[in-house]
């Protein structure tokens, strides 16, 4: 909204005098409003500042989500099978496979947030109305607006074809993340939240101490970390349980994850 405004009709700094009709002309160029002070208009650049920073947002984003499935992708993981259009070989082991894609993304985003420097760089000494120097916007604005769809585009072909290896996912899992379903369990047997927190780490350390899981250890050994602890217990320690119990608004339980994904359709569409 801050950005779809007219800029049309003020001239080179303070207006004119002709008959000039800027709210019909915003209308028919499709703009919500006007501009409202014609030196601001021809000095600013903030509309393209604003739009390059939400893209150099964007990028920064899909530089992180990138970095996880590259991580994810490596043998050490073993996460995710990225397809192989998105990847290439090494030039000396036959054996590897680079995510060249994803490393690319990641490197773009440094470029945006290099370009938007230059940007803000660029406007910071000058003075008010309209400097040649305003010329040097475009090249940096069009590229970093080339490459936040470019990246978007092809990122959205390559999650399409990346399997995700749940198997896998599911043998790496360690029963100790479960630690705040436990003090949560807690706090439901009105067990002040800093107590539970103290008695779960003191459960952690034994479990690797005995190198024990939750799942292992004995109704007694439960009870003597807290008397609050009883037979349910055994209800909350399952992977499964724990993400579909976390139906706090933004919480990750499928039922909230598919709520979010059709919100986001509808916006979308």
């Amino acid at each position: 909204k801050r950005v779809d405004v007219l800029p049309a009709g003020v001239c080179a700094c303070c207006g004119t005098s002709l008959p000039v009709d800027r709210e019909y002309l915003a209308k028919v160029l499709g703009f919500s409003g006007v501009s409202r002070n014609s030196l601001d208009t021809v000095s600013s650049r903030d509309f393209l500042i604003e739009g390059a920073f939400v893209c150099t947002l964007l990028m920064l984003n899909l530089s992180r989500f990138s970095e996880d499935l590259i991580l994810w992708s490596t043998y050490e993981f073993g996460f995710v099978e990225l397809p192989e259009k998105f990847c290439t070989g090494s030039s000396i082991m036959p054996q590897k496979k680079n995510p060249d894609v994803l490393e690319i993304i990641r490197g773009k985003s440094a470029a945006s947030t290099g370009m938007l420097t230059g940007l803000l760089s660029l406007m910071k000494g000058l003075p008010l109305s309209y400097n040649r120097d305003m010329q040097e916007d475009k090249r940096l604005v069009f590229n970093i607006f080339e490459d936040t769809l470019s990246s978007l585009d092809i990122l959205a072909k390559l999650i399409d074809g990346t399997v995700f290896k749940k198997d896998t996912m599911i043998k790496k899992l360690s029963q100790l993340t479960l630690a705040t379903d436990i003090a949560e369990y807690l706090v439901k047997k009105r067990v002040p939240f800093r107590q539970a927190h103290r008695i779960c780490g003191a459960v952690v350390r034994y479990c690797i101490e005995k190198d024990k899981n939750f799942s292992d250890l004995t109704m007694k050994e439960w009870k003597g970390f807290s008397p609050a602890i009883s037979g349910d217990i055994k209800t909350i320690l399952t992977f499964e349980n724990s993400v579909n119990r976390k139906k706090s608004y933004g919480g990750t339980s499928p039922e909230l994850v598919r709520k979010e994904i059709d919100r986001w359709k509808k916006i979308l569409t």
